[in-house]
């Protein structure tokens, strides 16, 4: 999906390069913005995939409905840890990506 983001201009952002903290801002920057995006979780462990997408996730709903305009999300290699969520990620983990 990194492909899809460079073709049509939107914006990628390589999770492995950005704290959960500097990804919830992203998150945020990228809601009020409208800004389609690519999370690219490439590179990253199933624990740290979880993590971080949940950080960007959770930064674009925690923004005032005000901002809440229709936008693209595109969360890539998130299937190599939907799926193997059951006992590869920690508890606390699985609760932030549920928060998000």
């Amino acid at each position: 999906f990194v492909s899809l983001g460079d073709r049509y201009g939107h914006l990628v952002i390589d999770a492995e390069q950005h704290t959960e903290r500097g990804l919830q801002a992203a998150g945020e920057r990228a809601r009020i913005h409208r800004v389609s995006t690519v999370l690219n979780l490439e590179g990253l462990d199933a624990e740290n995939q979880m993590r971080r997408a949940a950080a960007f996730l959770g930064g674009l709903f925690e923004v005032a409905r005000d901002h809440w305009y229709p936008m693209l999300v595109v969360v890539d290699e998130a299937q190599l840890f939907a799926p193997a969520v059951a006992g590869e990620v920690s508890d606390e983990a699985r609760k932030l990506s549920l928060g998000a």
